[in-house]
């Protein structure tokens, strides 16, 4: 045996109380020398999309005539900040999973109402050119990225752990990272478009109830008017403005003092030089 010091330092590195099982992973997670894990860092589009669920700030008619706030599931890449998918359904259901995977890698149709500057042919951000060569349902698409993800961040839903997810994903060659219990920044970038939406999106929609009773109406029951269906809808539309909106937190090496948006942000081939960010 060795002597007391060192026998207690050897299970102290080996049963670090940060990684102990009886306790909760530290925000960030710690290392047996007490050094934090070097965040993961995204840097082409695809590498890492970031998928989970919340509740929106904001009242539906369901189908049986009540009211509640659907839950709203979306799919982020975390090196663009494009929202790759985003699916509403009534409280208390769960969106399909293998729904998500569609979403992501087909060309989102537009619809006949929305102006031309929000379709895919007409974008002059996206490498419209190379990718309408590649898919001809784009020419009917919205100006939205559509891209097969490589790896996919989600927390530990049965309906992510299910064996039809996981093999659909390993069918696409698409590797599933579960997040670690009680880390919530395991995920920070799409938990902060949740707040996003609930402040650009919602926010003006009747029947928003505010993240609180101080930021909510009198009577919210009686403005809410539209069903999931219909926001559905009106997010497919505003889901477009987005990917065109700049990001504080988007930006290039070469040009460190502009705000980029999602699509600028996107593989820059194809493209003329009048359409590339400029100073």
């Amino acid at each position: 045996m060795p002597a007391q010091a060192t026998f207690y330092r050897l299970v102290h590195q080996l049963a670090h109380p940060a990684d102990h099982p009886a306790h909760r992973v530290r925000n960030p997670p710690i290392t047996e020398d007490g050094r934090g894990f070097t965040p993961t860092v995204a840097l082409r589009p695809g590498e890492q999309v970031q998928i989970d669920t919340t509740r929106l700030d904001v009242l539906a008619l369901f189908e049986d005539g009540s009211l509640g706030r659907p839950e709203l599931t979306i799919a982020v890449d975390a090196a663009t900040r494009a929202i790759l998918a985003a699916v509403l359904c009534p409280g208390g259901t769960q969106a399909d999973a293998a729904l998500l995977l569609a979403e992501m890698a087909v060309p989102h149709p537009a619809r006949p109402s929305w102006p031309d500057t929000l379709r895919f042919a007409h974008s002059a951000l996206l490498p419209r050119e190379r990718l309408l060569s590649l898919d001809e349902r784009l020419k009917g698409a919205a100006a939205r990225p559509v891209v097969v993800p490589e790896t996919i961040v989600v927390d530990r839903g049965k309906v992510y752990l299910s064996r039809a997810f996981t093999g659909a994903c390993e069918a696409l060659g698409i590797s599933v990272q579960a997040a670690p219990p009680f880390a919530p920044t395991a995920k920070s970038i799409v938990e902060r478009t949740f707040g996003s939406v609930n402040t650009l999106f919602c926010q003006h929609l009747p029947g928003y109830t505010g993240s609180d009773v101080t930021r909510r109406g009198r009577d919210v029951g009686r403005d809410a008017c539209y069903s999931v269906a219909q926001l559905q809808d009106l997010l497919d539309e505003w889901l477009v403005h987005w990917h065109h909106r700049p990001h504080e937190g988007l930006r290039h090496p070469v040009l460190p003092r502009l705000a980029l948006t999602p699509n600028q942000m996107w593989p820059p081939w194809s493209r003329s030089p009048d359409t590339c960010p400029s100073r």
